[in-house]
């Protein structure tokens, strides 16, 4: 049984369906705060994309993809600002988010590439955390010829470079770069949906795509990581009591599969803070471990590292190294998940779509999985509103998580009480 609570919020800071101009003409008198460039340049970028469908104010516009479903495509500078009709700025967050989410697994990725993993199933918990300041620590570089360039992150002027190409659809979220020396990359997410109650892929895959349009061969090296540390968001709130467990880290290697795992063993800092493994305590006695997976091609060298940086902290990474010729490309994967098991067999068990999409040359992103699974609203003769409706219909779908402690699937009320304050505060 699905559980939807009250005052579900279904528009996301950048995933707001609303069409501010109601407009495919070229020029506007929209001012494009955020992007630095002028109304026609923007609409110029604009027209590299095929089904332009809606402006999205000054961060991007909507459009179709090629599996009929909406797409955004922000455009706007990071980090973001924004500002008002009388030109005050909004306090919205410099680095804004997509959901990539089903039942079983739920991931937040940012405009700069980075991503939040926040189990729901027991505790509304973060995964890779590290601060109020720094929510997410997660990694991505490429060495091309021994010139790093930084992937990920707000602090990076690679990532935030305003050239780059930042889509997010149905289950998926794609980067393009264009790298200085004639390397073309790119890094997409992707997870199918739930298609039963109470089923869930736990883990996404994550597809990186090179391409060489230089005069020479190139020598490269790609690593794909974050860090894992167990936060219970509610440890936040007013008034800022103390966490009343700590959650130690146990790192585990499986070399012959490429893949590692992180797991949590909690310890209680006061009596009586665990309950059972069914039960709700103050804080969780059995958190999810944490896994990820390289998959390297052909003439290709896939790595797998650990690393304990504290009691409390540990870094996962995967590495895939090789030659790139003059026009040649490259495709590799990798996996990144969490789960109740503590079996790396059994998580393999669980992720077999995302095995499949890796042995299948011809996948692109689940985007196709999900139109199966979301409403048509094919009476609709606004294009416009249709495309809004699919996109709540898909982000609902997305926000549904499932709840051990029930044996339910519920819809949270959405980024203020679970995503932000840590608490089901308006259960029905």
């Amino acid at each position: 049984m699905l559980k939807i609570k009250s005052c579900v919020l279904i528009i996301f800071l950048i995933a707001c369906g609303k069409n501010q101009n109601n407009t495919k003409s070229v020029e506007t008198k929209e001012k494009y705060i955020g992007l630095n460039i002028s109304n026609r340049e923007a609409h110029k970028k604009r027209n590299t994309f095929t089904h332009f469908m809606a402006d999205a104010g000054s961060i991007g516009f909507w459009a179709i993809d090629k599996d009929s479903l909406p797409v955004f495509h922000f455009t706007a500078s990071l980090p973001v600002r924004t500002f008002n009709k009388l030109n005050e700025e909004i306090p919205d967050p410099a680095d804004p988010w997509f959901i990539l989410s089903n039942y079983r697994f739920n991931a937040f990725v940012n405009v700069s590439g980075t991503y939040s993993l926040l189990s729901m199933e027991r505790a509304i918990a973060r995964l890779n955390y590290e601060d109020e300041k720094r929510k997410n620590v997660t990694f991505t570089t490429l060495n091309l010829d021994g010139i790093v360039y930084t992937l990920t992150g707000i602090e990076s002027q690679t990532a935030i470079n305003k050239e780059i190409k930042r889509s997010f659809g149905a289950g998926y979220a794609s980067f393009e770069y264009i790298l200085h020396n004639g390397i073309k990359a790119k890094r997409s997410f992707s997870i199918p949906p739930s298609e039963n109650v109470k089923e869930g892929t736990p883990g996404m895959l994550i597809t990186i795509e090179l391409e060489n349009t230089a005069d020479k061969t190139v020598n490269y090296s790609f690593r794909e990581g974050l860090q894992v540390k167990y936060d219970m968001r509610y440890w936040h709130n007013y008034p800022y009591i103390d966490p009343m467990a700590t959650y130690p880290v146990v790192a585990a290697t499986f070399e012959s599969e490429k893949a590692a795992m992180v797991r949590f063993a909690p310890k209680e800092l006061q009596p009586l803070v665990f309950g059972d493994s069914l039960d709700y305590g103050r804080a969780d006695k059995c958190p999810p471990a944490v896994f990820m997976q390289t998959f390297a091609g052909k003439d290709q060298t896939g790595k797998i590292q650990t690393f304990i940086k504290d009691s409390t902290k540990a870094q996962i990474s995967g590495e895939v190294s090789g030659i790139l010729k003059k026009g040649e490309k490259a495709r590799f994967y990798f996996i990144v998940g969490y789960s109740s098991t503590k079996e790396f067999s059994t998580w393999q068990k669980l992720t077999q779509k995302l095995r499949d999409a890796v042995a299948d040359p011809s996948f692109t992103t689940f985007a196709g999985k999900w139109k199966n699974v979301l409403p048509t609203f094919n009476n609709e003769k606004d294009e416009l509103v249709k495309l809004e409706m699919q996109w709540h219909a898909y982000v609902l779908k997305s926000m549904a998580s499932y709840n051990e402690f029930y044996d339910e699937v519920f819809i949270p009320q959405g980024n203020v009480y679970e995503y932000e304050f840590g608490v089901a505060a308006c259960m029905n």
